[in-house]
């Protein structure tokens, strides 16, 4: 058997069992955002989690796009295989079959291995977390907040197994971006049910479930990370592909560091 469709299948059933959203007690933590085939930047952040002894939490979108989508995905699994506990892979709107058919994953992926390797692939994916907490106050996710996400519990019970997120609020975690322009939620131009979200519904959601910071990813950024709403929300992107600077974050109680994977 292949090594990475063997591979997708240990982690499937990790994945399997850990909740939707999985909840931790790091001291410290390292975060990688979106890599899209960028082994290099996987492999840098992994090299520096094992350095300084810090468990590593990657916030999804690990295909398309990039030259290395496999190797990227190897890399990762192996990791999780080897050090379950210390390696979450949460889920991005791109572990998903609609956006491999256009971006380029299920092709990359049929064409070397076959298609019965892509679904196992895609398979896996559908069993990933879909964010994690860490001390009760950092919530890290892919996207961002939907519009109806009140309580942290909504997420305990995410339902997983589909392709494609078919309920909004799943939906909207994967896909939703934040504005400084935007009151509430307004249509993403995204598209698809995807909404801003404005720093008055940010700050409501993280006051009343004592949150002080947001991670996401989602979206390229010109520095390689952004903070925004009184640096509650902080976004870092970590693919070297899209002409910006792959950072990831390191995460404790007293403040937070960025880090440059080039």
């Amino acid at each position: 058997m292949n090594r990475l469709v063997s591979l997708a299948e240990e982690v499937e059933q990790l994945f399997k069992q850990e909740p939707p959203l999985v909840r931790a007690g790091f001291a410290a933590f390292l975060v990688v955002g979106d890599t899209h085939g960028d082994v290099m930047s996987s492999e840098k952040a992994l090299k520096l989690a094992d350095e300084h002894g810090y468990p590593v939490v990657f916030l999804g979108d690990y295909v398309d796009r990039g030259p290395y989508q496999l190797e990227n995905l190897e890399t990762l699994f192996e990791r999780k295989v080897s050090s379950p506990n210390s390696c979450i892979l949460l889920r991005g709107n791109h572990e998903t079959l609609t956006m491999n058919t256009y971006y380029g994953f299920l092709d990359t992926a049929a064409r070397r291995y076959g298609m019965k390797a892509y679904r196992t692939f895609l398979k896996a994916f559908t069993m990933m977390p879909y964010g994690l907490v860490n001390n009760d106050s950092v919530l890290c996710v892919h996207g961002g907040l939907p519009d109806t996400l009140k309580d942290l519990k909504q997420l305990d019970s995410l339902r997983r197994g589909y392709e494609d997120p078919e309920d909004p609020l799943t939906m909207q975690l994967l896909w939703n971006d934040p504005r400084e322009n935007v009151k509430g939620f307004v249509e993403s131009d995204r598209g698809g049910g995807a909404l801003y979200f404005g720093q008055d519904v940010f700050n409501e959601f993280m006051d009343r479930n004592r949150l002080r910071l947001m991670v996401r990813s989602h979206e390229p950024q010109p520095e390689g990370y952004r903070f925004m709403f009184e640096k509650r929300l902080l976004t870092v992107f970590s693919c070297r592909y899209y002409n910006v600077p792959p950072k990831a974050a390191i995460i404790s109680s007293e403040n937070v560091e960025l880090v440059d994977l080039r």
